[in-house]
């Protein structure tokens, strides 16, 4: 009987965890959108969202492991079975949804972490052109030192002073 609650409570979980990962997706689609229109506004509360999001998802993540240790600890596996070496100690009926909620999880998993790589990729590729136009555009950043212990120090600019007011 124990196995059986266990067992819809990981169900439950898995389906909370995809939900809250298929949400994570759509406040990065909405976060890349706004990286690549240049609209800044947005992006302070997309950011707010993306971590309630994020902590959201650890809070289920972490129950979720610990209701599947100790379904594993009742099935008598041991630490080195795989998730899907568990699932077949069940029948088909209770197997197989717990399998497609697990595949559906992959899935979402692997949408967010798409989406991370490419806003990770073009925000970096945008910084590194800024960076070389700054160089061309002021030659005196161009100079790169270094203090003893191998840190960059900043190139000293030209002091700017306005007298106007």
């Amino acid at each position: 009987m124990e196995t059986k609650s266990l067992l819809e409570g990981l169900k439950i979980l898995l389906q909370k965890e995809i939900e809250e990962f298929q949400r994570f997706s759509i406040l990065e689609k909405s976060l890349q959108e706004a990286i690549l229109s240049r609209n800044w506004r947005p992006i302070t509360e997309i950011l707010r969202k993306l971590r309630i999001s994020a902590d959201t998802v650890m809070k289920i993540e972490e129950n979720r492991e610990k209701v599947y240790k100790k379904l594993r600890e009742v099935l008598g596996s041991t630490p080195e079975e795989s998730f899907y070496d568990v699932c077949l100690r069940f029948s088909k009926e209770e197997r197989d949804p717990l399998l497609d909620l697990y595949r559906k999880l992959r899935v979402a998993v692997s949408e967010v972490q798409g989406l991370t790589g490419c806003i990770d990729v073009y925000c970096t590729s945008s910084l590194s052109t800024l960076d070389k136009l700054f160089e061309q555009f002021v030659p005196a950043g161009k100079h790169k030192s270094y203090s003893r212990k191998g840190t960059m120090n900043k190139p000293s600019q030209p002091l700017l002073v306005n007298h106007a007011y």
